[in-house]
């Protein structure tokens, strides 16, 4: 049954994705108050809105569309779209993120983790103490985002450990 559900929702998928295109074509060739521009804005929009609706892609692979459809479509270029979408935040935001992954992937937060467990003890007054000292120190070095992005997979493996030595 599972199998059969999962084909559908798949099958769904690719028909929406036909059809997105085919509510954007006449878009294309349109005038609204006689500008194209606002027709093919209105149909980008129409696209990536069932898109969005209907999950064809992955929610931030629908979300940056605009970014690629506005440019391709000639409604604006890509330099006034581009800034919209990598402001000075949301680089911040992005290369945290980035900086949290490599941390998990080289497994920096257990270690981190770990050498406050040996240093402190693994009382909860003394583990609290411990993530208070750890978020000071990172917080010398990064922003506060990048430091709240380092702590959460640090505290996620405090809570890991935590519950394995119960």
């Amino acid at each position: 049954m599972y199998e059969i559900l999962h084909c559908l929702k798949r099958s769904l998928r690719e028909i929406i994705f036909v059809v997105g295109i085919i509510v954007l074509i006449p878009f294309l060739f349109i005038e609204i108050n006689g500008s194209q521009d606002q027709a093919r804005t209105a149909g980008a929009t129409i696209m990536v809105a069932l898109y969005w609706v209907f999950e064809v892609f992955q929610l931030p692979v629908t979300s940056i569309l605009p970014m690629l459809l506005f440019p391709t479509l000639g409604i604006l270029s890509a330099k006034v779209v581009s800034p919209l979408y990598f402001t000075d935040t949301i680089a911040l935001f992005f290369a945290t993120n980035i900086v949290a992954l490599a941390m998990e992937k080289y497994r920096l937060h257990e270690r981190l983790a770990l050498k406050v467990l040996i240093a402190i003890g693994n009382r909860p007054r003394l583990l609290l103490l411990g993530i208070m000292l750890e978020t000071a120190l990172l917080s010398c070095f990064m922003s506060n985002t990048g430091t709240k992005t380092e702590l959460a997979t640090i505290i996620f493996f405090f809570d890991m450990y935590t519950i394995s030595s119960i």
